[in-house]
């Protein structure tokens, strides 16, 4: 898949909770209580080319994460995710997005065949249902299966 670079304005002076309100979205399951994401040391506000990358097979989160290294792009942060969220709205409607750079560790009930505590990873997802946008962040086990589209960054950037 061969998809335009998407540009965005990032303001990392907002709080996680007003990026969130920034996108507008119809339902948000969570919002993750802290979040270390690194700020640029200089400018509150950048500019940044949000790429995508498709996997088309199953493949593992280290695989994954090396194939952006060797293209050259890194996961995109929180905030840039967020931000590609609030300036692209309709993009959500076509594929479901995500970014692998907010993955984090949180203890929750797992649905598979027998109801089970499970510490697995979340990762922030754009999509829709219903023709509502949503901001979720959905079980993650480190597994990839083909069907979302990953936000990166050249490394090179901010």
């Amino acid at each position: 898949m061969n998809m335009e670079k998407k540009l965005v304005t990032v303001d990392y002076s907002l709080s996680l909770e007003e990026m969130i309100r920034a996108g507008k979205y119809f339902h948000v399951n969570l919002t993750p209580s802290e979040i270390s994401q690194p700020k640029p040391q200089s400018k509150t506000v950048q500019q940044v080319n949000i790429e995508f990358v498709e996997f088309n097979q199953n493949c593992e989160m280290q695989t994954m994460l090396n194939k952006f290294d060797n293209d050259g792009l890194r996961p995109a942060s929180l905030p840039e995710f967020l931000a590609l969220g609030a300036q692209y709205p309709k993009l959500q409607e076509e594929f479901v997005i995500t970014t692998l750079a907010a993955v984090e560790k949180r203890n929750f009930v797992n649905f598979k065949m027998v109801m089970e505590m499970g510490e697995d990873r979340l990762i922030p997802c754009l999509t829709t249902a219903d023709n509502k946008r949503l901001l979720f962040w959905a079980a993650f086990d480190g597994e990839y299966r083909p069907g979302f589209l990953f936000a990166c960054v050249r490394k090179n950037t901010a």
